[in-house]
């Protein structure tokens, strides 16, 4: 059996493709949410499955849902234990047509979690994590909803998991669908990341852990502005795991430009800390240059060897650049000020207060529950 890595650090592993065995031997378990039914492996079934939840962020993309569900009944169908799908609706415009029909189609129990309004995509995940640490559930996977998280790589995540108890399991992307344009703005990214934060982050949202290491994430006010990144600053062991990203099962992707601004920056903001420290460094470099730079204008000038004018001029922009690191160290002062006041917005104590309702669909069972409840 592997040990886990030591905290803070991080192994890459690449795991053999997954086999589902005799599709003929199957037999029905109940699932342990209550109603909901799904096939699994008689041999496997003898043993006594923990159980998984499925956190799966959605806005508007009820298409790419279903066929979500019909390939995960498939990629999971040898698991020895009840599988949950919690759907988070991140206020979604459109009725999420088909998605009961669906579960209802593979057997499998879902829980939609409804938002009252548009959260963006990392806190979706965050009220789905905290939600999901309240399921029985040993093994809580990450993942979207839209095709580009395969759902065959999720036994390989779990795989990984279950020898590398008390670790953080990501996909590491080998081959990417994007076009060339998002390649260049994602390798610039990973580069200014590591640039701010002395941090490599190679992963995504696409995730497997346990339910302890969960439970610590969503105790962490940096999980509501980057997941990913928020996993690193954890310490918690990254086990990492070859896996080729797909292509969209519907639709276009709702990500712009400036969303994608904002993702980066977010993620470099749950680092706020040692990125001020960072740029204070670099301020400082510059101001010791500048002064510098002045004295040997001021003994250029004195000495008779400057042009008239010269000095002058040089001296003024310096004092320009000491204006302006001396404005970036203050800002940066005021951001981690700002950041260790949000102390208090812990994702698991305030995660129901966007709740709108929650439904809960199974095979034979549906029951809603308002937040007025």
């Amino acid at each position: 059996m592997e040990r886990a890595a030591p905290p803070g650090q991080s192994r890459r592993i690449h795991l053999p493709g997954e086999c589902h065995g005799d599709r003929n031997d199957v037999c029905s378990k109940r699932n342990r949410w209550g109603g909901g039914v799904m096939n699994i492996n008689a041999e496997a079934s003898q043993k006594a499955g923990a159980g998984i939840a499925i956190v799966v962020p959605v806005f508007n993309d009820w298409d790419s849902l279903r066929i979500l569900i019909a390939e995960l009944a498939r990629s999971l169908a040898d698991e020895t234990g009840p599988v949950h799908l919690l759907v988070v609706d991140d206020g979604s415009t459109e009725a999420d047509t088909g998605f009961a029909e669906a579960l209802a189609e593979t057997g499998i129990e879902g829980t939609l979690v409804r938002l009252v309004r548009n959260v963006g995509h990392q806190r979706a995940i965050a009220i789905g994590l905290c939600h999901a640490v309240r399921t029985p559930a040993e093994a809580i996977v990450i993942m979207d909803g839209d095709g580009e998280d395969r759902p065959q790589d999720v036994p390989l995540l779990l795989r990984a998991l279950r020898v590398n108890a008390g670790s953080i399991v990501v996909a590491e992307r080998g081959r990417r669908s994007e076009g060339l344009r998002f390649t260049l703005f994602y390798r610039l990214y990973r580069q200014i990341f590591s640039l701010l934060t002395g941090t490599q982050i190679t992963f995504g949202n696409f995730s497997a852990m346990d339910r302890a290491v969960a439970r610590r994430l969503t105790a962490m006010h940096e999980l509501l502005l980057h997941v990913p990144a928020t996993m690193l600053r954890s310490r918690c062991p990254i086990i990492r795991v070859a896996a080729d990203r797909g292509h969209r099962f519907a639709g276009l992707s709702k990500m712009n430009l400036v969303s994608l601004v904002v993702h980066g920056l977010s993620s470099v903001a749950v680092f706020s800390e040692r990125t001020f420290t960072r740029i204070l460094l670099f301020s400082a470099g510059m101001f010791g240059l500048s002064a510098l730079a002045t004295a040997v204008a001021v003994i250029m000038k004195l000495a008779g060897l400057a042009t008239p004018g010269w000095a002058t001029t040089v001296a003024g922009i310096l004092m320009i650049v000491l204006v302006q690191n001396a404005a970036v160290a203050l800002g940066g002062l005021f951001v981690v000020l700002n950041n260790n006041r949000d102390f208090a917005l812990i994702p698991s104590e305030m995660a129901d207060v966007f709740v709108a309702e929650t439904r809960t669909i199974g095979a034979s069972l549906e029951r809603r529950i308002s937040r007025s409840e």
